[in-house]
């Protein structure tokens, strides 16, 4: 592959066999996106190994060759979240120019952590999130970042907090959510040194929101223990229902107690372009740190987390560590990106969203997410008229759950659903098994919507 300048590069690629490798990877891909795939496939661990199993191979291969494999024996064992049928789960699929936006970044190899290196990629970032403050209400003071995503957005914003609040861990400390909180709370709360009695999981209400009275009265227990009530993590769309906490006035509770706000709004926050969306949030803007996902319900591709902290100080006074080889990065001036989170190695993630909102313009991105909410309307409709199956909960920012009125179980329906070719996901709420619709892709319309309801009413 190797010619012309760079002949003493083993790893060369020559212009013309770069455009050749290109053309052919572009193809396959829109050739790949246009075909009727139903939007789930599995496979054995037996026989994905019998797929792809063998050593690294000593010579190079026809490139081709390993399009043609990744084509047949990779890429159909996955998840399509483009599929308009497909209701099971939160991401989905971005448009092509974000997918673009991350070619690009890869094929330059562009790095995004300091502004000695990076700095027109640094000012993308700090454009993108700069519409994210707006499109929010947060203050122009507020500081963020783009990471991987809403696990590493938590992390990222407890480690904040804690160390604005307290600095090193103390075994006084008590963080405070309730039992509809994402996973990564729990998980953040471990690798920061939080003990499991140290995180006080409280009892949401019957609508499955973190009620202030809850949240007051274990404030008040522990404190008479000598205890510190450090910070609520408040959810902005549970990953179950879609609640929302009462974030305006749990925001109140936090400042009179001298505790952080914190929000997780990785799927619901950006809901908040929609008039509906907003209303249903009301004090989003009031959080001390919030985690939001471009990789939800903005329709970019995966990875494109962001953690923001209402005092745009914090993050970097968090996470600066400035050893010798790097002194240089303070001469520059501008954002170093690496200094507001975990990650030195920092790619361009801010590419993906910035290209996605300039090529469709927010006013399509805001029909997108309103039709989202009318088709998780029409779900619940639907599901309240059929004699075969009963609503549970919503809808609320899309997200609808329901059973059966005849006795099936949620797997005999999500496997009904999924044999007619669509795809919907179980879970647990307050102790029942219920399917769930996600109505959130871009792609899903009402033909597809009403097919996976008939199918669910199907089942026996």
């Amino acid at each position: 592959m190797a010619g012309g300048p760079h002949d003493n590069d083993p790893l060369a690629v020559d212009p013309e066999t770069m455009r050749e490798l290109g053309y052919r990877t572009i193809d396959l891909l829109v050739e790949r996106l246009q075909r009727e795939e139903p939007p789930i496939r599995r496979a054995t661990p037996a026989e994905m190994r019998e797929r792809l199993h063998g050593p690294a191979p000593d010579e190079a291969e026809p490139f081709a060759e390993i399009l043609a494999g990744l084509d047949r024996n990779v890429l159909p064992f996955a998840s399509r979240d483009g599929h308009p049928g497909f209701f099971g789960f939160i991401p989905f699929a971005g448009p092509w120019p974000g997918a673009l936006g991350d070619l690009i970044a890869s094929a330059c190899n562009l790095y995004a952590g300091s502004w000695m290196e990076a700095a027109g990629v640094s000012q993308v970032e700090l454009e993108v999130l700069g519409w994210f403050k707006e499109w929010i209400g947060f203050p122009s003071e507020a500081a963020g970042s783009l990471v991987s995503g809403g696990s590493a957005g938590n992390l990222t914003a407890l480690a904040c907090a804690r160390e604005a609040l307290a600095g090193p861990m103390r075994d006084d400390l008590v963080l405070y959510v309730s039992d509809q909180a994402h996973s990564s709370i729990a998980r953040a709360a471990r690798l920061l040194g939080f003990r499991p009695e140290q995180v006080r999981v409280l009892p949401s209400d019957a609508s499955f929101r973190l009620a202030p009275r809850t949240l007051g009265a274990a404030m008040d227990a522990d404190q008479s223990r000598g205890l510190t009530p450090f910070a609520v993590a408040a959810q902005a769309g549970t990953t179950n229902t879609g609640a929302v906490d009462p974030l305006d006035e749990l925001a109140t509770l936090c400042h009179e107690r001298g505790a952080w706000l914190h929000v997780d709004g990785a799927y619901g926050g950006f809901l908040a372009l929609t008039e509906r969306g907003r209303a249903a949030m009301p004090g989003l803007e009031l959080a001390d740190t919030l985690v939001l996902d471009a990789h939800k319900s903005l329709y970019c591709p995966l990875a494109a987390g962001i953690v923001f902290a209402r005092a745009g100080g914090d993050l970097e006074q968090t996470f600066t560590v400035r050893p010798e080889y790097l002194k240089d990065m303070d001469r520059y001036g501008g954002v170093n990106f690496a200094d507001r989170g975990v990650e030195l190695s920092r790619p361009f993630r801010a590419l993906k969203v910035w290209l996605t909102v300039k090529t469709f313009g927010l006013a399509e991105i805001r029909a997108a997410l309103d039709r989202s909410l009318d088709l998780a309307l029409l779900a619940a409709e639907l599901i309240t008229e059929s004699p075969r199956l009963e609503l549970v909960t919503g809808p609320s920012l899309g997200v609808v759950n329901f059973r059966s009125a005849a006795g099936v179980t949620v797997e005999d329906m999500v496997a009904n659903v999924v044999a007619a070719g669509a795809f919907i996901s179980a879970t647990t709420v307050a102790g029942e098994r219920t399917a769930r619709i996600c109505a959130l892709g871009h792609r899903s319309d009402e033909q597809s919507l009403r097919s996976v309801i008939e199918a669910a009413a199907a089942a026996h």
